[in-house]
């Protein structure tokens, strides 16, 4: 199944991409580079970050720790999407510094970042959560993330 993307909308997210305020324009980039996506998937990086909100939030739940926390894991949701997208995908040519990263290392990017994120969140807090336990539940969940994300991925894209 072949993908259509407007080249002009390409050419804005490239735009983003090569300039250089760094973090905050990174943080632009990926929350556009998501939009951009999602209209051009018909909504489907948005089912899936919903449902991966609500199995995220579960998790928290069931570890006792503050569901709120969950609020906090919505920028590195959508920077590991669009990063899983753009290195499994034809796009991977246009961004040879997002394609380098190996899927593996993204996925532990991403748990130590949520674990970080939770640490921070839980460091005033009296939370007795066992932390390996917490990690191997965030493992199974971001596999499961990481394969929903494989199954939206067009064959081929073709920008116009």
């Amino acid at each position: 199944m072949a993908q259509i993307i407007d080249i002009n909308d390409y050419k804005l997210l490239k735009e983003l991409e090569n300039n250089s305020d760094k973090i905050m324009q990174q943080r632009e980039f990926f929350i556009n580079f998501y939009g951009f996506l999602n209209r051009n998937l018909n909504n489907e990086f948005d089912e899936i970050l919903m449902e991966f909100d609500d199995m995220f939030t579960d998790l928290i739940l069931r570890h006792k720790i503050n569901r709120l926390v969950v609020n906090y894991f919505h920028i590195p949701m959508v920077t590991f999407m669009v990063t899983v997208f753009i290195k499994n995908s034809d796009l991977a040519v246009h961004f040879p510094d997002l394609a380098s990263i190996e899927n593996n290392e993204n996925q532990l990017m991403f748990k130590n970042t949520l674990m970080k994120i939770i640490q921070a969140y839980t460091e005033d807090e009296v939370v007795p959560y066992d932390s390996l336990e917490l990690e191997l539940d965030l493992n199974r969940v971001i596999k499961r993330f990481y394969v929903s994300l494989l199954t939206i991925i067009p064959q081929k894209i073709v920008l116009i």
